[in-house]
This record gives C-alpha cells, sequence and structure tokens, in this order.
C-alpha cells in the first residue's frame, strides 16, 4: 500500500497509515442542577454541547504500508575530482605507486524510523548514467541497491522521550578507475527515500508509553565526499614547501 499526501479529502487521510485507528469516540455527561434553585432553562436552536477529544495511537504501521519521498540534487559538479586533484596539495609525493579512491556517505537521522534510500544518477541531458562495468545495470555510487539510514536511540528523561543522538550511518566504497572517470557525467542526483511497516524498532512498537513529538526540525542530513589513500615514492626535500 502506497500513500499519498496532499490538502485533498482522499489524500490527507493518515487514518490508512496506522495499525490502530479509532472508529469512533464515546463520551459521558450528567447535568446536575441546584437543588436549592429552580431551574430556568431556555434551549435554543444554536444550543450544543462541546467535546475536545485527543486520541493517542500506538505508531504501528499498518502491514504493508510504502510511505515514499523522492527528490533531485541538481547542478551536480563533480568534474573537478580526480586522483590528481585529491593529492594536489600534497607536494612531496615523487612517484604513485598505487591509489584507492574511497567514495563515504554519513548519514544523520533525526526521526524514529530506519529510513531505506535508493540513489540513481543522471547526465546533463537527463539520462541515466550506466555502470561502465556492466551497461544493463544502473551506475551504483554504492554497492547495495538500497541503503539503510538507522533511527536514533531514545531515552526517557523528565517525563519524555528524546533521542540520545541522530542516528549516524556511514557507508564507504571504492571508486574503480572506470567510475572515477564517469564523474564529471554526473550532473543530477535523483534520490528515493522511504518508511514501510518495519521501519520502527520493535522495542518502540510493544512500549505503550512511547511518544515522540515531530516537528520540522526532525530529517536526515546526508554528506558524501571523497578520499584517497595513495602509496606513493616520497620526496623528502619537498616536505613543508610550497
Amino acid at each position: 500500500m502506497n500513500v499519498e499526501f496532499n490538502n485533498t479529502p482522499d489524500g490527507g487521510r493518515i487514518d490508512r497509515l496506522f495499525v490502530g485507528v479509532p472508529k469512533q469516540l464515546g463520551y459521558r455527561f450528567n447535568v446536575k442542577f441546584n437543588q436549592q434553585t429552580t431551574p430556568q432553562i431556555r434551549i435554543t436552536p444554536n444550543t450544543a454541547i462541546k467535546v475536545n477529544a485527543i486520541a493517542t495511537l500506538p505508531l504501528i504501521f499498518n502491514e504493508g504500508l510504502h510511505l515514499d519521498y523522492t527528490d533531485t540534487i541538481k547542478d551536480v559538479k563533480l568534474s573537478k575530482y580526480s586522483i590528481d586533484s585529491l593529492l594536489a596539495e600534497v607536494n612531496f609525493v615523487d612517484t604513485m605507486k598505487a591509489t584507492d579512491v574511497v567514495l563515504f556517505l554519513t548519514a544523520y537521522n533525526s526521526i524514529p524510523f530506519d529510513v531505506k534510500a535508493a540513489m540513481r544518477c543522471y547526465d546533463e541531458a537527463g539520462n541515466m548514467l550506466m555502470d561502465p562495468e556492466n551497461p544493463a545495470e544502473p551506475l551504483l555510487l554504492f554497492p547495495q541497491d538500497t541503503i539503510t539510514l538507522v533511527a536514533p536511540q531514545y531515552t526517557y528523561t523528565g517525563g519524555h522521550w528524546v533521542p540520545k543522538a541522530d542516528g549516524k550511518t556511514t557507508i564507504t566504497a571504492k571508486m574503480s578507475k572506470k567510475k572515477m572517470d564517469m564523474l564529471p557525467q554526473i550532473k543530477s542526483i535523483i534520490y528515493a527515500a522511504y518508511i514501510d511497516d518495519d521501519s520502527l524498532a520493535d522495542e518502540y512498537k510493544t512500549n505503550d508509553q512511547f511518544k515522540v513529538k515531530l516537528t520540522d526540525d526532525e530529517g536526515l542530513t546526508l554528506k558524501i565526499g571523497l578520499t584517497a589513500h595513495a602509496e606513493a615514492i616520497m620526496d623528502l626535500d619537498n616536505i613543508g614547501k610550497k
């Protein structure tokens, strides 16, 4: 089941998300009169009883639920990255013997759900880039097609559930020369993130007291970069020179 949210009556039905949703809310009231006086009651057309009701729902999604979010990172500029550029400031390297270039992704997750995500790379014309070593498959920046960004761990403090720290996920991947040569072609990255019925940790599903308040500050922060591990012959005479 996929759920889309918008401002229409059909698109705003959050009741489709959760396992336990109240079908109706009941209330009971009593009317008492002061027996020492004669009550005078005037019932008018707008006479009403106002009731404020709050329902606390368990944070357990319906089985098979799948919430998607897709966005595009535009104007990606990776053409400046190469072995030479990564080592340009290392002026005491004389002869390069071997180099491993590693792509790394660090994600910080501040919402109480594990988030699964996938990325696809596109060129300037909007075409999906394919793997140079397997042209039938899309180019993957990391070995996994789908990566999991872990949720934070929570602690109960002062009557509230608060995260100990953002969930942190770090993923690395060695870049082959063929993939490095394709980096300048990447002009945009489309990423799709989703949560499903397994996204909440079991320890919180079974805890009736687990309550969190989500605000605009909660979300995902992604950092991506390159690092190089080089084996080289060093020219010690150039150490400290610029």
